[in-house]
């Protein structure tokens, strides 16, 4: 058995995600509904960084989120630039490194090290971190975008 079985379930959904993302929002002005397990959702944007500052705003104001907070212990993050440009990663103790890549600085990916970041006794992709990134979805970006990740992660 592999030592993370639900990494490559989660990775694929969070792609289909993000294409669905990009599908909801081509059209700039007017959303395209996306049908996904049998209902129509309207997604919103997904948000795109241009720098490691609004990175690094961006998650503090998610942790300040009163849904998150409450959830779980305070527990400071530190986005960094990290130099190799293929992935994403969390590093112990609270420090986030992204690429400066465009494919890295969305907010998908920020959602998932966060995830790791709110999971630390967990760095597999299991129940516990689904849940943890779920909860960021539908905190941060919307109900209907946790929603889809559920379904898409599900299937």
């Amino acid at each position: 058995m592999p030592a993370d079985p639900d990494r490559r379930r989660v990775y694929d959904a969070e792609e289909a995600l993000r294409e669905l993302l990009s599908q909801a929002t081509s059209t700039p002005g007017q959303p395209v509904p996306v049908l996904v397990g049998g209902s129509r959702v309207v997604l919103p944007p997904e948000v795109r960084f241009g720098d490691v500052a609004s990175l690094q705003r961006y998650c503090e104001a998610v942790m300040g989120l009163e849904t998150i907070a409450s959830r779980w212990p305070t527990r400071p993050v530190r986005v960094r630039v990290r130099k190799g440009a293929r992935k994403a990663h969390w590093e112990s103790p609270g420090i986030i490194a992204i690429p400066d890549e465009e494919w890295a600085m969305r907010e998908t990916v920020v959602l998932h090290e966060l995830a790791h970041h709110l999971t630390p006794g967990s760095l597999d992709h299991g129940i516990e971190f689904q849940d943890a990134l779920l909860c960021l979805y539908e905190a941060a970006m919307a109900p209907e975008v946790a929603f889809v990740a559920r379904v898409l992660i599900s299937s």
